[in-house]
């Protein structure tokens, strides 16, 4: 099983506990803080799907000063029980139980003033959580899927430059420590220090916090002829556009429509190519009639 087999397995069993090391956190927020040391000075950070163990409350917590925090809220999730509050201000620490169970769906934690949103919200959830942090109008930081860029409620906002990738993880796998009753049966699991590790492919950080290059990863391109000369392109049967099935094959030259992976967008310059608006979720591209994979469709500027 590989790790994408994983997390659909995990989706479907609703096990979504997957626990963010700190370094991974650290490593991202760092990028926002080098430019803008005063990003969260006298703000509200709200970290609804954390318990005291994870590791985003405890960066906050452990930066708070540092930071100029005004207030640090962490929500956690407890079944068939109540979920549990911390807050943190300059003068006290406090822990309440929640009237509910600590959903983020709920009215009690979505009621929280806030000015930040940052997480990892759990993987089944991904399309839910997403509505409610664009309907809350805060700035947001959460870790996903790279192909949450292809739902119906996140890509037209990613072709709006609405939302965007982060800066630190666009290839490779990500590491998480995972429950010790979680079944680890991919080549990526290993036990550290007798905790739990999955490596999962595809994860991303989502983002509409600014920062230097966003949107501006310069490609080096080859044209069309001299990438023919080792690479047949084709036209999809149903839809006016080419196939670059890697990034490394896009044209510099092409004039027309082209279809390039998802992961195109850890590389996007908006002053180089365009998105163009299609419904990638209902996507059906097809080659000699086999379906082909999520595309988006670009156009040289």
């Amino acid at each position: 099983m590989n790790t994408n087999d994983y997390m659909i397995k995990a989706k479907e069993s609703k096990k979504d506990e997957f626990y963010t090391p700190l370094e991974t956190i650290e490593t991202e927020l760092n990028v926002y803080l080098n430019e803008n040391p005063d990003l969260f000075r006298d703000k509200i950070v709200l970290c609804p799907c954390d318990s005291e163990r994870s590791n985003f409350f405890k960066y906050f917590k452990f930066n708070f000063k540092l930071l100029g925090l005004k207030k640090l809220i962490a929500t956690s999730y407890n079944p068939g029980s109540h979920g549990a509050k911390i807050t943190i201000t300059k003068d006290a620490e406090t822990k309440t139980l929640l009237s509910g169970n600590g959903d983020f769906r709920s009215f009690e934690v979505q009621d929280i003033e806030t000015d930040f949103i940052i997480t990892n919200p759990p993987f089944s959830l991904f399309r839910s959580f997403m509505d409610w942090v664009f309907s809350s109008k805060k700035r947001f930081l959460v870790l996903g899927h790279v192909l949450a860029c292809s739902y119906r409620n996140i890509f037209p906002k990613v072709v709006q430059e609405e939302i965007w990738l982060g800066k630190t993880i666009h290839s490779g796998g990500s590491k998480f420590e995972v429950p010790d009753e979680y079944t680890l049966d991919t080549a990526s699991c290993r036990v550290e220090n007798s905790k739990k590790f999955i490596c999962v492919k595809g994860v991303r950080w989502f983002t509409n916090i600014d920062y230097n290059g966003k949107n501006k990863y310069s490609l080096s391109l080859k044209s069309f002829e001299e990438n023919s000369k080792t690479f047949n392109y084709v036209k999809y049967d149903n839809f006016n556009a080419i196939d670059v099935p890697r990034t490394n094959l896009i044209p510099n030259d092409y004039e027309g429509l082209m279809g390039v992976p998802l992961t195109f967008l850890d590389k996007f310059n908006d002053e180089q190519f365009k998105i163009i608006p299609t419904n990638i979720w209902n996507q059906k591209l097809k080659i000699n009639g086999e379906n082909v994979f999520k595309r988006v469709i670009i156009q040289k500027i």
